[in-house]
């Protein structure tokens, strides 16, 4: 419940998000999903790995083809280099990186251990599209560069200016580069080689690619059905059949991507009724998804019922009980005083479709604690359903961060107002801190601008409640004072301690408990719990967050138990104690 909350309070600051496009990965992150790893080799050598496939312990080499693994598996790697070569380094082949030993599945991957002869360089192209021809290739050192670079089908290599060649870290000034006329192969040479290369350039999109419109009761004009890599699409215009309206929104997909609309193209109704709609630059295949909406089609809209809150029409007028189609559709919640309403308790379908509530329903803070559900086209039936949640101390504040401290009066809780937190209480032996650490919404909280704490009174007062609070604070122990009669066991005045430096040392003080004469007697020492009784009693052990750790009977005499550190209350018998082990 307080997760929620959680989410719910940090959604009580001002909305003004915007929706952003879908973005999903090829491998999901799941351990229940296998991934597969492959082993290739360049030059000569060996390239083995060893991992658990969650039965038992494998080896696989580079002949073997994807082995799959669960997602997260440890992959140990073992590349040894034939004799005359050495092992240059080990890569994921997608990203050209060199990988860690041993290395964490985490996705299909491809790994290449690359050798090269002793006295050699290698030759480095990591760009997608763009391969060495022969490749794997090394130099001998003081031998000239010589190789030939090739662009895949329907890309193309860059002219010389866009090139860069280094040798190590430094940048090749003079080397050769001649392009073919058809810019899908070129030549690159330099003189003798001293160190490592490394070619940098990137290959230029020749691709052509489909546009596709998928429409219902819709015509346009100045459709086309390719476009070049990097081209825009000009402007396509709408039109509604007789008996239909355009939409206000339309989906634009982009190699499979979901676009947004004034960002990654334009799409705008006409007053004349027509769209325009454009895209530049065109990256990859387009679908466009146009559907017209119904002139004649009514929607009706329900109500769940107002418990603690209530709908208003943003006019003032009645609820409206239907809707015309196309038309958009904006309603109030307004939760009663002492309540709210998150989006985990709102749920709105339209035409049996269940719409994600964060893209209809926003608080406004200005109008107060008002929810808008706001729908821009209706194509179908409505059903609204909301529920109001009451506001309580703990659906806003975490006080798991005090330490050795209560919070004794808990005042009334109003969102927006300033929550007094009027007292402050160290357990016996301690006092307050002189500073104490608050955050809203896990945002540091500036003490005299957020928030005011007074140490002498245990005042703590939050400006302004409209976030989840948490306040983290350890009391501090008293001074002991000097036993005037050490001599005497009845004596409570603690005897200072001969030893502090020792943790072992019994003279050291861990808890206040009367364990003087054949009276009920209760500490704490080394993080034991210990309890004497002259007479049956019944032992109830609870923490001050209201924890039941210890419910037993007890026939007399001494029983002791560990429990974790914290602050206890101890009942035995009546005798009622107050306890911190640790």
């Amino acid at each position: 419940m307080k997760r929620i909350i959680y989410s719910l309070m940090a959604m009580l600051l001002v909305f003004t998000g915007s929706l952003q496009a879908q973005t999903t990965k090829a491998i999901p992150e799941d351990p229940t999903v296998p991934h597969f790893i492959r082993l290739e080799l360049s030059g000569k050598g060996t390239f083995m790995a060893t991992a658990n496939n969650g039965l038992e312990d494998i080896t696989f080499s580079a002949d073997d083809g994807n082995v799959d693994l669960p997602y997260g598996t440890e992959v140990t790697l073992n590349a040894e280099p034939a004799e005359g070569w050495k092992l240059e380094n080990i890569i994921d082949t997608a990203t050209g990186e060199e990988v860690s030993n041993p290395y964490t599945l985490e996705s299909n991957v491809t790994l290449r251990a690359v050798f090269i002869e002793d006295g050699s360089y290698s030759v480095i192209l990591n760009t997608p599209h763009i391969s060495l021809v022969g490749a794997p290739i090394s130099v001998k050192e003081g031998e000239p560069l010589d190789v030939t670079v090739k662009a895949d089908e329907n890309w193309l290599l860059p002219e010389k200016e866009a090139v860069r060649l280094l040798e190590g870290d430094a940048e090749v000034e003079n080397f050769g580069y001649e392009l073919s006329e058809d810019k899908m192969e070129a030549r690159i040479t330099m003189d003798a080689v001293k160190g490592s290369i490394t070619i940098v350039m990137e290959a230029i999109d020749n691709n052509w690619y489909d546009i596709m419109i998928k429409d219902m009761n819709v015509t346009y004009e100045n459709a086309v059905e390719k476009v070049q890599a990097g081209k825009p699409l000009n402007t396509i215009t709408f039109k509604a059949k007789e008996g239909y309206k355009l939409p206000a929104t339309v989906t634009v997909t982009m190699g499979g991507r979901e676009l947004v609309n004034g960002e990654d193209y334009a799409y705008a109704l006409n007053e004349d009724g027509t769209a325009a709609l454009e895209i530049v630059p065109v990256t990859g295949d387009v679908v466009i998804f146009i559907t017209a909406i119904s002139l004649t089609d009514v929607y009706t809209v329900t109500y769940s019922e107002a418990v603690n809150f209530r709908y208003e029409n943003e006019l003032g007028d009645e609820l409206p009980e239907t809707v015309s189609a196309g038309d958009p559709l904006e309603v109030l919640v307004i939760p009663d005083a002492g309540y709210i309403i998150p989006y985990d308790l709102v749920k709105v379908t339209m035409g049996g479709t269940e719409l994600d509530v964060e893209d209809v329903y926003l608080f406004s803070e200005e109008m107060g604690i008002i929810g808008t559900i706001t729908i821009e086209e209706v194509t179908g039936d409505v059903e609204i359903s909301v529920e109001a949640f009451k506001v309580t101390l703990d659906n806003v504040l975490d006080d798991s961060g005090l330490d050795g401290i209560i919070i004794e009066e808990v005042p009334l809780i109003v969102l927006y107002d300033p929550l007094p937190l009027n007292l402050l209480v160290a357990e016996e032996g301690y006092h307050l801190p002189e500073t104490i650490r608050v955050e809203k919404n896990d945002v540091l909280q500036t003490e005299g601008v957020d928030y005011t704490y007074d140490a002498e009174t245990g005042k703590l007062v939050i400006n302004r409640l409209d976030g989840y609070i948490k306040i983290y604070a350890e009391a501090v122990a008293d001074e002991p004072k000097p036993d005037p009669d050490p001599e005497d066991p009845d004596d409570p005045t603690p005897t200072p301690d001969p030893d502090p430096e020792d943790p072992d040392d019994p003279d050291v003080p861990t808890a206040t408990a009367d364990i003087s004469g054949d009276v009920v007697k209760v500490w704490a020492a080394n993080g034991v719990l210990h309890i004497h009784t002259p007479q049956p009693a019944t032992v109830r052990v609870v923490s001050f967050s209201g924890a039941l750790f210890r419910l037993m009977d007890v026939p007399g005499g001494d029983v002791q138990f560990t429990l974790p550190d914290n602050l206890y209350i101890v009942t035995v018998g009546d005798e009622v104690k107050k306890i911190k082990v640790r």
